[in-house]
This record gives C-alpha cells, structure tokens and sequence, in this order.
C-alpha cells in the first residue's frame, strides 16, 4: 500500500457515523458496540461532556472518532438520534427530553417542566419566589405556616362560641 493510499485510508477513519448497537453502562466511561456499515466496533468509549450525562436508546446515531485515524482507538463523540428530538424550539432555547415525554424547557421567557408520571425534588429547604398557583390536590406531610400562622393541628382560635357560630378572621 502506497504512502498516499494509508494516509487516505486514516483520514475516512478519523470521522464516522455508526449506529449504537448496545451499551454497557455500568463502568466510570459508558462503552458502546457500533455498527458502521458491514463493521461491528466494540469497547467503544463514549466521552461526554463533564455534568451532564444521557444512555442514547438501540439504533442511535453515532460520530465516532477514531484517534490518530486508528479505528482500534475509536471514540463517541457524540449521540443523536431524530426521532425523539423536540422541534421548534425558539433561538437560544434548550431542553432536556427523553424518548418517554420528560422534558426541561429552558424557554425564552420561562422555565417548562413536563414529567410524564411524578415530580420529585429534595432539598434541606425549597424557596419559591412569586406567586404560586396549583391545580389539582395539595397533600402536606408535616407543619404549614401561612402569613406566620401556625396551620395544623396545633392551631386554635379563642372566643369561639359552642354550636353553629363561625370563627372571625385569625389573627
């Protein structure tokens, strides 16, 4: 093979697009398995950026890198795949999705959240900041305070007569 004809051959190397055909996610680099044509790749490692990770589905698409143009050194550089992907979204917009529904919407103007089955946050302490609106049953596990108001089973008023009168305004 002619000088010419191996440094061809590694430039077609160095960027691919495969197909995932499996991944193994249970190391500190998730590997892959591609299909690239009629070529079965293996231990693939799949780079991603730091914070932020996500396990592309079966038959995603790929672009492989293959080091110094060696496909034995072959790297993920990337996952897509169209079917799932969210349209239209305004410039400057991001989202998170999943091919179940769950999406982060970071619009121009706001903050979406749809969760397809449940919602779940934990923190020591969760401050929101302007006005609240909620739709639907509000369960409370716990003390509730309004406007300094103790309202739970602690809470009582004084003055209130016996039979069908109504308390006054708390205060």
């Amino acid at each position: 093979m002619s000088a010419l004809a191996a440094i061809t051959r590694r430039l077609r190397n160095v960027l691919r697009l495969g197909v995932l055909l499996r991944s193994d996610d249970t190391g500190a680099v998730r590997l892959l398995q591609a299909q690239i044509g009629d070529e079965t790749l293996t231990d693939i490692a799949h780079i991603e950026p730091y914070g932020f990770t996500s396990r592309a589905k079966t038959k995603a698409a790929l672009v492989l890198a293959a080091l110094k143009g060696n496909p034995a050194h072959t790297v993920c550089l990337n996952t897509g795949g169209g079917t799932y992907r969210l349209t239209e979204l305004a410039e400057g917009e991001v989202a998170l999705y999943d091919d179940l529904g769950n999406v982060v919407h970071l619009m121009r103007d706001k903050i979406r959240v749809n969760a397809v089955t449940a919602l779940d946050a934990t923190a020591p302490v969760f401050n929101l900041t302007g006005d609240v609106n909620i739709t639907g049953n509000t369960v409370f596990t716990g003390s509730v305070t309004a406007n300094g108001k103790a309202v739970d089973n602690t809470h009582t008023h004084s003055g209130v007569l016996a039979g069908g009168a109504n308390t006054g305004v708390p205060n």
